[in-house]
């Protein structure tokens, strides 16, 4: 049994246990194989659960996240989970595969497969192989009640952080009793992976509640929401025992993270560093982001908390994200007729909020009753990303040189290059002069409370091939190296601060607790996150598929030398 506790890294979960917090966490670790893992630099969201299920890099995979750029039409979607085989797959194994973040319903798995139950970000639709299986779920222990729930922007009130707490609760003390259900269906499974999402889904919201390097931590809720943390956590505690709590001692139990938390760094990604490079090349002002940093510097540099009568994005935006692309005329012609108390009138009552101050849940998909084939075929995992600031300048793209992508957490920039995107300005032979005049002007970002640089590192992901056809869309990648609400640039002066729409961000530290059979008491030395996989294939004595990277722990983990692979996948 392989279990996840999304996005809880090590050194959060030792601070906790060492409070006396978490019984039944500290209890297996004390006694586990132990070791933390490293993930990968950047794609720190969404590319290291396809590494889990295949085994195989990114470079392999061509899987970069969740989100696609068309050069050929300058505009972008939501493309979901990695769709590939995973290494279970063609096995022959009894599998159960419950409820993990980002995977697909993959074909010729001998078990069960259940998606978004209420797996933070799961971006694949609600549905389970054998048909039906969700369905009986959801009628037995109910839905999940924060599925769909959980990315309203509202950390700043206390109401909400009190519903997310008890949704949150409410799903993870089901789990057990649904694996029960599903191991009682399935009894000779030999593989059940399922993820305890939990954490995922609080953290995003209120980590400035337990996190004392945060610019929001002295916020007049992080107190309530470090508390209901606690409350959280001790339902996960309590639900990862009762997991464990029946299973025979033949059963190894692999605890993991593939990765963690820090204050969130999206700001810059979604909003600051897309206006500053419009307004590099365009000389134009698009959103409201301009701050007068000595004054703020003065005021002690405080955080914007939004104000509660308007959405995320209208606290952010000088127009109509419309105005900036020309389009949708007639809806342009309504704001200037209408008074901006009305507008936001409409905009609550047509925001998720209205279900969050009642303390109601949106309502629930039922389960898909279509084949695997069917949902990639009418692309039910698209997901539209006009919501995402950096996309409101796309009908600005096909004129510039280069322009900031939508994403998250790091900043993804593509050059506007001619020959592989349609409206191409950049010649291919300036392509790396181009690349190295982004990564300037990104090194040139100074976080204004410390004026010292806020990239960290500046990454090229296409610099051998920018032709490459199914390679990143990114031609520059830069990591921030804190959490920040604004920028500061030479060219352009302050942009922000700007109101935090998430609390948390990613690392790319995680870690794995290995205790059964197969392992003895043993700490060994942070290792590459793709040995993860390579550990359960060899715990199952799969071979590696075509592709897969990484070396099993069992030989550091002190198991007995495994037999030679005779399950091919």
């Amino acid at each position: 049994m392989a279990i996840a506790i999304d996005a809880l890294e090590w050194r959060f979960l030792e601070g906790w246990m060492a409070e006396g917090m978490l019984p039944r966490l500290r209890g297996f670790i004390d006694d586990a194989a132990f070791c933390e893992l490293k993930n990968v630099d950047y794609y720190r969201s969404e590319y290291i659960w396809t590494q889990l299920v295949t085994g195989k890099p990114m470079e392999v995979t061509r899987y970069f996240g969740i989100e696609y750029f068309d050069p050929a039409t300058y505009s972008g979607r939501g493309i979901g989970p990695y769709l590939g085989r995973p290494w279970y797959a063609g096995t022959g194994i009894p599998t159960i595969i419950f409820d993990c973040p980002q995977l697909a319903i993959a074909d010729d798995v001998d078990g069960i497969q259940v998606t978004a139950w209420g797996a933070h970000g799961a971006h694949y639709p609600r549905a389970s192989s054998p048909m039906g299986t969700l369905t009986e779920i959801d009628a037995r222990h109910g839905p999940h009640p924060a599925l769909g729930n959980d990315f309203d922007p509202a950390w700043h009130l206390k109401s909400y952080c009190d519903i997310q707490a008890d949704w949150c609760i409410a799903g993870v003390r089901s789990r057990p009793g649904i694996a029960r259900d599903l191991m009682a269906q399935r009894p000779d499974w030999r593989l059940f992976l399922t993820s305890l999402s939990e954490f995922h889904t609080f953290g995003h919201n209120f980590w400035h509640g337990v996190d004392a390097s945060h610019p929001l931590a002295d916020h007049p809720t992080a107190a309530h929401a470090r508390e209901r943390f606690g409350d959280v956590l001790a339902a996960i505690d309590e639900s990862f025992g009762e997991l464990v709590d029946g299973l025979g001692d033949d059963v190894d139990v692999v605890l993991f993270a593939l990765h963690g938390f820090c204050p969130a760094d999206d700001i810059p990604s979604m909003v600051l560093v897309p206006e500053l490079i419009a307004r590099l090349q365009t000389g134009r002002r698009f959103l409201r982001v301009d701050g007068d940093a000595e004054e703020w510097r003065r005021r002690g540099c405080p955080a914007v908390v939004p104000a509660s009568s308007k959405a995320w994005a209208s606290n952010t935006w000088l127009r109509d994200r419309f105005a900036i692309s020309g389009k949708h005329r007639a809806r342009n012609a309504v704001r200037r007729v209408l008074p901006e108390g009305a507008i936001e009138g409409l905009k609550r009552a047509a925001r998720r909020t209205g279900a969050v101050e009642s303390g109601i849940p949106e309502p629930i998909a039922p389960e898909l009753f279509l084949s695997r084939d069917a949902i990639r075929d009418q692309r039910l995992a698209d997901e539209a990303i006009d919501w995402q600031p950096a996309y409101w300048y796309s009908a600005l793209w096909p004129s510039m040189r280069y322009f900031a992508l939508p994403t998250f957490t790091d900043v993804h920039v593509r050059v506007n290059l001619r020959g592989r995107e349609r409206d191409g300005v950049v010649d291919p032979a300036d392509y790396h002069a181009t690349c190295d005049e982004v990564a300037a002007q990104l090194r040139a970002i100074r976080d204004p409370r410390t004026a010292e640089p806020a990239v960290a590192e500046v990454y090229f992901p296409r610099r051998d091939d920018p032709f490459e056809v199914d390679g990143p869309d990114a031609d520059v990648l830069a990591v921030f190296d804190r959490a920040t609400d604004a920028i500061e640039h030479p060219e352009v002066g302050m942009l922000g601060p700007v109101p935090f729409q998430r609390l948390a961000a990613h690392t790319k530290n995680g870690f794995v607790a290995a205790k059964g059979p197969s392992f003895r008491k043993v700490q060994v030395n942070r290792r590459p996150a793709e040995d993860l996989p390579a550990t359960l294939m060899a715990l199952l004595d799969v071979a590696p598929p075509d592709g897969a990277t990484g070396s099993s722990l069992l030989d550091a983990f002190g198991a007995p030398t495994s037999s030679t692979p005779t399950i091919s996948s």
